[in-house]
């Protein structure tokens, strides 16, 4: 990988949580023989519970592995995820977007540069309200992965830069139980594996299952499945909810899949149609911009900042390398749209006048 890859890899950011500084006593099956128990995030990976044996890495059998069906973007970094979930406590999914995790949940997701191991980040779910996590980074000869918060460290002779929790709390908090990437679409859509929606399912680990467990985006001529489901990965799951957890709610642009809509409604009446395309957008800073205009890519003011890296760069963080497969995916699909293709749905009817009001009848002269 080149130099300037790497460096844009430190801009990392995607695996965090809140962090509450009032102590919660660890369960006894949490605390790994030979490692003090701790109120928060142990300081040594070997104690999270990730490996059955830490000196050959064997994984321990909880430990899941899970892959979305469309990762987040990390500047290239290769990423590997895990999770161990409670016996006998399944996943709330009363609603299909928004997952509640029993109490014990943990998730692991490693982070490896041009093949080297540089990091590991934890999740631990350790009360209903309140989870802790570390970034444990690992010692060049792979011996060992100890907690670090906001540190550089050397790849290679480039600068790594390990996270501070503060700076990620912007897109986790657009989950309302913090965990991106672990959810319905993305686990059951094509291209997801390990312990996917339908496994989940199949397992008894959902407390309302869907009617469906496989679910994909419908496509076209437009091509519009890769662009809507990287838009729903990259910026709707976290930023652009649609819901007042997310950063940008203000904007009005919500490019978030819910669950039922992509499993019983066509993609012309989804969020992430109707509030994109042939849009104005609301700032004045932006005045007489559109979000996206049907078979005009560079009038597209969503694919110029998707194509862009500053200030007004989207995603807004956790990157510094513009993702060339996503962007290419969003201006395929927006140039191949025409004003028929778009289909958008067709604006309901005017109300009907209230109908008079029936005549009174005659008094009574008598």
């Amino acid at each position: 990988m080149k130099r300037a890859g790497l460096l844009a890899i430190a801009g990392a950011l995607v695996f965090a949580c809140d962090r509450s500084e009032e102590a919660v006593a660890p369960a006894e099956s949490d605390v790994v023989a030979g490692c003090e128990p701790s109120d928060g995030a142990p300081s040594d990976l070997r104690c999270t519970g990730l490996y059955a044996d830490f000196a050959s890495k064997t994984l321990s059998p909880r430990a899941r592995p899970f892959a979305p069906a469309v990762a987040f973007w990390s500047d290239g970094a290769d990423k590997q995820r895990f999770i161990d979930l409670p016996d006998g406590a399944p996943i709330d999914t009363t609603s299909m977007d928004e997952w509640r995790f029993p109490v014990g949940t943990k998730v692991w997701k490693e982070f490896r540069v041009s093949g080297t191991l540089v990091e590991t980040r934890f999740f631990h779910k350790v009360r209903d309200d309140r989870w802790v996590h570390a970034a444990y980074v690992w010692s060049p000869d792979g011996s060992s992965a100890t907690k670090s918060d906001g540190v550089d460290v050397d790849v290679g002779g480039v600068k790594y830069h390990v996270p501070k929790s503060s700076e990620c709390s912007d897109c986790h908090k657009g989950k309302k139980d913090k965990l991106l990437g672990f959810e319905a679409i993305s686990l059951g859509q094509p291209g997801a594996s390990g312990l996917t929606l339908a496994a989940l399912a199949a397992e008894g680990r959902l407390s309302a299952p869907p009617a469906t467990t496989s679910v994909a985006i419908a496509d076209d001529g437009t091509k519009r499945a890769p662009a809507l489901a990287w838009l729903h990965v990259n910026c709707g799951t976290s930023c652009h909810t649609g819901t007042t957890l997310g950063t940008a709610y203000g904007t009005g642009l919500r490019l978030k899949i819910g669950f039922e809509e992509i499993a019983t409604k066509p993609p012309a009446t989804w969020d992430i149609v109707t509030s994109t395309v042939g849009v104005a957008v609301k700032s004045p800073k932006w005045s007489g911009e559109t979000r996206i205009v049907a078979g005009d890519a560079s009038s597209s003011l969503l694919l110029r900042l998707l194509a862009q890296r500053g200030g007004e760069q989207m995603p807004p963080i956790a990157t510094k390398l513009v993702d060339d497969a996503g962007k290419s995916a969003v201006e395929v699909w927006i140039a191949a749209m025409t004003p028929a293709a778009v289909e958008l749905p067709p604006p309901e009817p005017p109300a009907e006048p209230p109908a008079d009001p029936p005549p009174e009848p005659p008094g009574d002269d008598s």
